[in-house]
């Protein structure tokens, strides 16, 4: 007898910029996707992924924000088993993403990070 399984699906917020402006020689576009611990409260929740979002907005532009929201970790981080992600498509230099790495590393509450070059 087979057992019928439900997938559920959680609505992503995401809010696009549909300016479509000239990228400057030194600034390329990268995707960063962070994890932030959820296990404290919402509000500071909240305050790290508004943190990061300004900040990319002050060096450069961003094209794509999406808040995830509180999903499952694939393994345990810190006896944490989840965590809120955000994911922002942006253009930015290069010197400001070794800045944005070094921000993220000492901030606390960033549970994982990893930004790529598209």
């Amino acid at each position: 007898m087979e057992e019928e399984k439900t997938v559920v699906e959680e609505t992503a917020v995401v809010e696009e910029t549909n300016e479509t402006t000239e990228v400057a020689s030194d600034e390329v576009v990268y995707e960063t996707l962070y994890a932030v611990d959820c296990s404290v409260d919402d509000d500071t929740t909240k305050a790290v992924v508004d943190k990061f979002k300004s900040l990319i907005e002050s060096n450069g532009s961003i094209k794509k924000f999406e808040e995830w929201g509180k999903r499952k970790l694939a393994y345990p981080i810190n006896k944490k088993t989840e965590a809120y992600y955000a994911l922002v498509t942006y253009t930015a230099g290069s010197e400001f993403v070794e800045e944005l790495s070094r921000v993220f590393n000492i901030t606390e509450g960033v549970m994982r990070y990893l930004t790529i070059k598209l």
